[in-house]
């Protein structure tokens, strides 16, 4: 079960169902790429605004290529 839904949903006599709580831990785990995909981009309008060049990646070879064009 996802640690943040630690109950039975539609559960019988104390088992609960497994495709709800797949179900939920997948949109919990969405909603936190979300809220993070959002902390990140607040912090790079934060240091655009002081001069600063910032941006964030999933892949290495991505980020490296972005930040050779930096130079």
């Amino acid at each position: 079960m996802c640690e943040f839904f630690k109950f039975n949903t539609y559960g019988f006599a104390g088992k609960s169902c497994k495709i709800c709580n797949v179900l939920l831990c997948k949109w919990q785990w969405n909603l936190n790429k979300i809220l993070a995909k959002v902390a990140m981009e607040q912090l790079v309008e934060k240091y655009g605004k002081l001069g600063v060049k910032a941006q964030f990646f999933t892949d290495p070879r991505e980020a490296m290529a972005w930040l050779e064009k930096q130079v």
